[in-house]
C-alpha cells in the first residue's frame, strides 16, 4: 500500500526521469515510466476505492 505523500513523490520521480529521458535521447525507456506512472495511478484509484463506504466515481 502507497501512502499519498509517497505516491506523490513517485509521481514527481517519474515524471522528471521522463523528462530527462527525453531530453537524453533515452526514448525507449519512456514508455515503461509511463506504464509505471499509468499503474501508480490506477493503484491509487482502487485503493481510494476499497477504502471508502461508497463508490467513487474518478
Amino acid at each position: 500500500m502507497i501512502e499519498s505523500d509517497d505516491a506523490a513523490r513517485a509521481r514527481a520521480l517519474i515524471s522528471e526521469a521522463i523528462a530527462l529521458c527525453d531530453r537524453l535521447g533515452r526514448g525507449m525507456v519512456v514508455p515503461h515510466l509511463q506504464l509505471a506512472l499509468d499503474r501508480l495511478e490506477e493503484s491509487q484509484t482502487i485503493l481510494r476505492q476499497r477504502q471508502s463506504p461508497w463508490p467513487l466515481d474518478d
